[in-house]
């Protein structure tokens, strides 16, 4: 693979973090490869459900972040929309017809597709206490729910507001995982083997015959000629069984090879395998093999093409050539984010840096329908990431050392490494790196030429230094969070001889730190927020602190009357039209976040990183009233 950079023009950076884009070339492309990116840590990660739509040119791909509507009528193959709205956390995707039937542990959801661009949710069946639902199959409106220890139950969903329920089957012992359903037959994957059900009389379903010791199934599908099942198991491999005669099945062949998902064409099966599609035979010998980029979750078919979720996207397939398959297109997915440590906004632009993935730019100018990362490059253990473009130099922490990166080139230029960075931010001539140092107070470092950086000044502060923010005013100010320290504010008209301005205490330990335009800064205390009015910077006057409860407020970020903080798995909006009088508008609890930063953009999004990406929207207020906080 190779790395390229474009310019990221920072303004009124809160913690900038800028980053570049990775661009994947495969050897063995035939065709031209379009790559687009999907929300969050969407297609991909965890897992990812795909299905062909046999009525029109889209794919849908259930993820963690909803359902992505993708376009694959030409060889842009774009992606048409995102639904977030639909649900999260989705286990299933079926399709019949103009209806995509979406599968979450706590309902199924009936999505109408007719305009794929405008999908609208046109019913739902919610599941009962304790009942977790896992994946649907869909034979014109019956629809089949596999509810695992609980079994299976049966709708008749021609009446999209109102699906009644024809019947249910228990097993004894055994979770239902998946399943197919032919001429009134059931067959079932679960984790005690092939189950074969009579589902003729959804009222009256029994239990036709079994195939055991196939070890625990992860998915289940019809041969091309539906008189074989193949059953994919990750313990087992892949096994096919003969259900010509469905009351005796026989069990033909197995191919001994992990497998998650496979597709059979007649005479050749696809196999998710992996880092691989690999290709076999009706012999079970392997006949070919596909490297992807990352592993193999599903695989749906349409005439000569595969269309394979992988855990950073979509691969598209070409099967013209049955045992030489070749990538036709790859749509690139969101790597995943699941230790992300820094977030902030910037010209239009919110910038990710996750510990596991990398660094991700966005384009931010439509937060709650985000197609992709505009720039993004591979760095492991990446926490803080800067970019300045006047001398095309990115700057990436990784521990206490800052690696120096050619953006035109990828290549390394230098490291230098300060003892302790717990935040760091760029003056706006792209001159000087200000970094909040820990006990060692402020550091300024003189990157006018990138290849030698070196530190022009050590500014003690006799206290520990975690947060730092500017504000870019005709005699420019850094704004520090010190601890037991309180707020410290330093001129840096002469960036390489800052001057201590002034200190103020703060109610309780300062964590991070941030200004508004209207020269109100707010201070993160741990448990809440302080404003204070540093319209004056050698006379900063507290105006008033909100409680938020312990972990209320470690990192903080501001747009407008608008503050957001962020701590553990809590996000939390404080409104500040009078910073003398701060209100809570809301409060935001997700265990998946794990909240690391948070930042705020000028339309109102707030945005929560650590164990993923969250997004948020601020509905503006009546003029009286406090706005509220809720999820995009």
């Amino acid at each position: 693979s190779y790395s390229f950079c474009t310019l990221l023009s920072p303004h009124q950076m809160q913690r900038p973090r800028v980053s570049c884009l990775t661009l994947l070339i495969l050897a063995t492309l035939q065709c031209v490869c379009n790559a687009i990116f999907v929300e969050d840590n969407c297609i991909g990660g965890r897992y990812a459900h795909i299905v062909e739509s046999p009525t029109s040119e889209h794919v849908y791909v259930g993820t963690p972040c909803g359902l992505h509507i993708i376009d694959v009528s030409g060889d842009a193959v774009l992606l048409s929309k995102t639904e977030t709205d639909f649900s999260r956390e989705i286990t299933d995707v079926s399709v019949s017809g103009k209806r995509v039937y979406i599968t979450t542990r706590a309902r199924v959801m009936l999505v109408d597709v007719t305009d794929p661009a405008n999908p609208f949710k046109d019913g739902n069946i919610q599941s009962g206490t304790g009942i977790k639902m896992e994946s649907t199959y869909v034979v014109g409106t019956i629809v089949y729910i596999c509810v695992g220890t609980d079994g299976i139950l049966v709708y008749d969903w021609s009446a999209p507001k109102t699906p009644v329920l024809l019947g249910s089957y228990t097993p004894g012992g055994y979770e239902i995982n998946s399943l197919v359903v032919d001429s009134g037959v059931a067959y079932c994957c679960t984790t005690d083997g092939l189950k074969i059900l009579d589902v003729t009389n959804p009222a009256t379903i029994s239990q036709l015959s079994m195939v055991q010791f196939l070890g625990p199934g992860h998915s289940i599908v019809f041969n091309n000629n539906r008189d074989r099942v193949i059953y994919a198991s990750k313990a087992t491999g892949l096994q096919f069984v003969s259900i010509t005669s469905p009351a005796s099945p026989v069990h033909l062949n197995t191919f001994p090879s992990s497998a998650v998902h496979a597709v059979n064409t007649g005479t050749y099966t696809y196999v998710a395998n992996g880092n691989s599609l690999t290709v076999i035979n009706n012999a079970m010998s392997q006949v070919g093999n596909l490297g992807l980029p990352s592993p193999a979750l599903e695989v749906a078919r349409k005439s000569n093409l595969l269309y394979v979720a992988i855990a950073s996207g979509l691969v598209i397939v070409d099967i013209s050539l049955p045992a030489s398959p070749q990538i036709h297109a790859l749509k690139s997915g969101l790597p995943t984010i699941t230790r992300g440590e820094s977030i902030s906004w910037t010209d239009g632009f919110f910038v990710v840096a996750d510990m596991s993935t990398g660094m991700h730019v966005f384009d931010g100018t439509n937060p709650s329908n985000l197609l992709s990362p505009t720039f993004t490059i591979a760095f492991p253990d990446a926490r803080i990431a800067l970019y300045a473009p006047s001398t095309n130099a990115a700057f990436i922490v990784v521990g206490s050392t800052v690696h120096v990166v050619n953006t035109l080139t990828s290549t390394q230029l230098t490291t230098f490494s300060i003892t302790t960075i717990h935040d760091i931010i760029i003056s706006t001539d792209q001159n000087y790196l200000f970094i909040a140092a820990g006990t060692a107070g402020l550091k300024v470092v003189d990157i006018s030429n990138p290849s030698s950086p070196m530190t022009v000044k050590t500014l003690g502060l006799a206290t520990d230094c975690s947060g730092v923010a500017f504000k870019a005013d005709l005699t420019p100010h850094l704004y520090l969070a010190c601890g037991s320290g309180g707020l410290h504010l330093v001129n840096i008209l002469t960036p390489s001889a800052p001057v201590l301005v002034s200190t103020v205490s703060t109610s309780s330990d300062a964590l991070d730190v941030i200004v508004s335009d209207a020269d109100i800064t707010y201070v993160a205390l741990g448990s809440g927020v302080e404003a204070f009015d540093t319209s004056n910077v050698a006379t900063p006057i507290s105006k008033s602190t909100i409680n938020l409860g312990l972990g209320g407020a470690l990192r903080i970020g501001v747009e407008g009357s608008s503050v957001a903080t962020g701590g553990s798995d809590i996000l939390r909006g404080v409104w500040a039209s009078d910073p003398s009088a701060m209100q809570e508008h809301g409060t935001v609890s997700d265990s998946l976040i794990q909240i690391k930063d948070v930042t705020v953009s000028g339309d109102g999004h707030v945005f929560g990183l650590g164990s993923a990406l969250r997004i948020w929207t601020v509905t503006p207020p009546a003029p009286t009233a406090v706005p509220t906080l809720v999820p995009t």
